[in-house]
C-alpha cells in the first residue's frame, strides 16, 4: 500500500507562501486606492459639470423669459403717459404711481440686497409697462359713473371674451385682477387710464369692471376733443400690467411658495451668499402686489442693460432718427429710462425714444469648485465676470453670462 505521508505524495501539492501572499495583498491594496482615487476624482469632476449645466440651463429659462417681457414692452399701453400726444387729458391728481407709467424702466444698482460688494456686481432694476396678462382688447358696451367711481360693461359673447374666459388668457376675473390698470380706447383714438378696483357679474350676469375715482375718465363734452361720448358703446378696453425684474436675496422673508428652497436641509455651502433672479407684479400706486413673485433663475448673480435710441430726429417732422447705442452700464441707459412724472424736465431723453434694450443675466453654479478667480481680459466687457467668489476663502463658482439685443416693436413707429 502507498504511505499517504510519503515525502513524493507532499512534494506534488501546490500553494501561495507568505512572501507571495504579502506581495498580492500589496498589489491589490494600491490597486483598490488607485481606483477609488480615480472614481472620486471623476465623480467630483461629474458633479462639477452637472452644476454648470444647471446654472446654463436656469440661466437660458430665465433670460428667455426677460427676452419676451422686455420684446413686449409698450403693447397696448402708452410708451410714456407725461409725454404721449394720445393720452386724454393731463396726468395732474393722478396716484403717484400712475404718472410714472411707460413703456420700460431701468433703475441702477437696485434693489439694495440684491448688490455684491464682494465681487464688484451693482445689478439692475427693469419695470415695464404692457399688456402682459392678456393679449385681448375687449368691446365696451358702455361706461357709467356712479358714486364718484366708474364702471365699465364688457360685451358679451365676442371673440375677446370666448377667447379669454378659461381659455388661453384665463378666466375674466384673473385678467382685470385688482390693482392692474385699464385703458380705453374712445372713438377719436385716444385714451384714458383707469385703476382696476374689481371685477364680477352683476345681477343681470352683466360683466362689469369697475374703476376707483381716481383717475378720472374723461367724457367728450362739446368743446373737448376726446373722452368717452354716449354711451361708449364700441370703444376698445384692455388691461394694463407692470412687471419687475430684479435681483433679490430671498432667504431672509421667503414666499410661501418657495420656502422649502431655503429650508436648513436643502441648503449647501454655498447657499449663504444667493440671490435669485425674480419677477413681480406692480400695481396702480407703484406697490408690488401680494403673491405675485415668480423665481426665474435661482443663484442670479447680476443683471445689466445697454440701450439702443433715437437721439434726436433730422427734421422737424421727426423723420429720420438719429441713433446711437449705449454699452451696457454706461449713465446715459439710466437717463433715457427714468421714472416721467409731471415734473419731470421736457427733453429728448424718455422712456418713449429707446428701440432696443441689450440684455444681460449672469448666473453662477451652486457650489465653489475652483480655488481662483479669473479675471476678465482687456478685451471683455465693463463688468464681465467668469467665476464668483462664494464668500471668505469658501472658493470659486463658475459663471454662465447670457447677452442678447432685444428689438422693441411696440416704440419702433413712435416720432413723438
Amino acid at each position: 500500500m502507498t504511505n499517504p505521508h510519503s515525502p513524493c505524495t507532499r512534494s506534488t501539492r501546490s500553494g501561495f507562501t507568505l512572501v507571495e501572499l504579502m506581495v498580492a495583498i500589496t498589489a491589490g491594496l494600491f490597486v483598490a486606492v488607485a481606483s477609488f482615487a480615480l472614481a472620486k476624482q471623476g465623480s467630483k469632476f461629474f458633479q462639477q459639470e452637472a452644476r454648470v449645466a444647471n446654472a446654463q440651463f436656469s440661466a437660458t429659462l430665465g433670460f428667455d423669459r426677460l427676452r419676451a417681457d422686455i420684446s413686449r414692452a409698450g403693447f397696448l399701453t402708452t410708451a410714456n403717459v407725461q409725454r404721449d400726444p394720445f393720452v386724454c387729458g393731463t396726468t395732474a391728481g393722478w396716484p403717484a404711481g400712475m404718472t410714472g407709467l411707460a413703456a420700460l424702466r431701468i433703475t441702477a444698482a437696485t434693489p439694495a440686497d440684491g448688490q455684491d460688494t464682494n465681487n464688484g456686481l451693482t445689478p439692475d432694476q427693469i419695470t415695464l409697462s404692457g399688456s402682459f396678462g392678456s393679449p385681448e382688447t375687449f368691446p365696451v358696451r358702455t361706461v357709467l359713473a356712479e358714486n364718484a367711481k366708474y364702471q365699465v360693461y364688457l360685451q358679451a359673447n365676442t371673440g375677446a371674451i370666448a377667447r379669454s374666459d378659461g381659455l388661453d388668457g384665463g378666466t375674466m376675473s384673473q385678467i382685470f385682477k385688482a390693482g392692474r390698470m385699464l385703458r380705453i380706447l374712445d372713438g377719436t383714438g385716444r385714451y384714458e387710464f383707469g385703476a382696476i378696483e374689481s371685477y364680477g357679474l352683476n345681477a343681470a350676469g352683466q360683466m362689469v369692471v369697475n374703476l376707483k375715482a381716481n383717475p378720472a375718465i374723461a367724457f367728450r363734452r362739446p368743446g373737448t376733443a376726446c373722452g368717452v361720448e354716449g354711451l361708449g358703446v364700441g370703444m376698445q378696453a384692455n388691461v394694463v400690467n407692470w412687471i419687475r425684474y430684479e435681483i433679490r436675496d430671498l432667504q431672509k422673508n421667503p414666499p410661501t411658495a418657495y420656502k422649502s428652497l431655503y429650508a436648513a436641509s436643502a441648503t449647501a455651502p454655498g447657499d449663504q451668499t444667493r440671490r435669485e433672479l425674480v419677477r413681480v407684479e406692480i400695481d396702480h400706486d407703484g406697490k408690488e402686489m401680494a403673491d405675485s413673485l415668480e423665481l426665474v433663475a435661482e443663484y442670479a448673480v447680476d443683471l445689466k442693460f445697454g440701450l439702443t435710441v433715437v437721439s434726436s430726429f433730422k427734421t422737424t417732422a421727426n423723420l429720420d432718427p438719429n441713433i446711437t447705442q449705449f454699452p451696457i452700464g454706461d449713465a446715459s441707459n439710466y437717463e433715457y429710462t427714468y421714472e416721467p412724472n409731471s415734473s419731470s424736465p421736457v427733453n429728448d431723453k424718455a422712456p418713449h425714444r429707446v428701440r432696443s434694450v441689450r440684455a444681460r443675466l449672469a448666473v453662477r453654479s451652486r457650489e465653489a469648485d475652483r480655488n481662483a478667480g479669473v479675471a476678465a481680459p482687456s478685451t471683455a466687457p465693463p463688468g464681465a465676470i467668469f467665476r464668483y467668489a462664494i464668500g471668505a476663502d469658501a472658493g470659486y463658482a463658475r459663471v454662465r453670462t447670457l447677452v442678447a439685443d432685444i428689438n422693441l416693436p411696440n416704440l419702433a413707429s413712435l416720432a413723438w
